[in-house]
C-alpha cells in the first residue's frame, strides 16, 4: 500500500493551503484568525436568527456617532426589544416616530436634530426617512 494520498483526496488539500487563513505563520496571522473567526461567528449568529421559530423579518440596527460603543449598543439594544418597533417591523412599517423615540429611552443623551435615520435592505437603495429632527421627504 501507498503512503502517498491519491490525486483525488489531494485536492481539496490543495484547496486548504491555498486559502489565505492556511498560510505559513507571519507577522499578522492573529489578525487574520481574527478577522476569519468574527466572520464565522457573526455568519453563524445571522444563521441562528433567521432560523428562529416563527422569524418572519430579520433587522441589523446600527447606531453610529455616539461617545463610545457602549452607548451605541445601548441605543441599538433599546430599539430592538421595544414593542413598538417590532410591531412596525412585522408590519412592514417604518415608522421613523417609534425607532427615534425608542432611542430617546436608551438613557444615553442625544439631540434629535442632530440625529438622522436610514432604512434598507438586500438589494434595495438605502432611504433616509428622518433627518435633521425632522421626516424627509419621501
Amino acid at each position: 500500500m501507498s503512503s502517498e494520498p491519491s490525486v483525488a483526496s489531494s485536492q481539496p488539500l490543495a484547496r486548504i493551503r491555498q486559502s489565505p487563513f492556511c498560510q505559513p505563520p507571519a507577522a499578522n496571522t492573529s489578525l487574520l484568525f481574527a478577522a476569519a473567526l468574527h466572520h464565522v461567528c457573526l455568519t453563524l449568529a445571522q444563521m441562528i436568527v433567521r432560523d428562529g421559530e416563527g422569524a418572519t423579518k430579520v433587522a441589523e440596527i446600527r447606531v453610529t456617532g455616539t461617545a463610545n460603543d457602549d452607548d451605541a449598543h445601548r441605543i441599538a439594544e433599546t430599539i430592538a426589544t421595544s414593542p413598538l418597533f417590532k410591531t412596525a417591523l412585522a408590519g412592514g412599517d417604518a415608522n421613523w416616530g417609534r425607532i427615534v423615540a425608542a432611542a430617546g429611552r436608551a438613557g444615553i443623551p442625544f439631540d434629535p436634530q442632530q440625529t438622522s435615520l436610514t432604512i434598507s435592505g438586500p438589494g434595495l437603495v438605502p432611504l433616509t426617512i428622518f433627518a435633521d429632527g425632522m421626516p424627509t421627504e419621501l
